[in-house]
């Protein structure tokens, strides 16, 4: 089996509300699950934590915004949100 790291990289995780650091081993290899998501930095699993809590938030909100009387001020912020992408254009030179 092909594993993202190497013996003795370190590697984050993220588990519930807390990002774990971890040095990939042979207990590694073990758990090593496909469906889990592994950062090489802090950085890339800080800024996945903190995309999939706004955008919990912001569906929740939606959610409420949603069950509340219609008027045309709620259409327009359902329309922005259906069109709102949190993602950046990425461009490589």
């Amino acid at each position: 089996m092909k594993y993202p790291f190497k013996e003795g990289d370190h590697y984050f995780t993220i588990d519930g509300n807390t990002i774990v650091e971890s040095v990939w081993d042979d207990v590694s290899e073990e758990l090593y699950e496909t469906d889990t998501l592994y950062f090489v930095t802090l950085i890339e699993a800080l800024n996945y934590y903190k995309y999939k809590k706004a955008l919990s938030f912001m569906v929740k909100a939606m959610s409420f915004v949603e069950s509340r009387k219609p008027s045309a001020r709620r259409t327009e912020m359902i329309e922005d949100f259906q069109k709102f992408n949190p993602l950046p254009n990425l461009s490589r030179l």
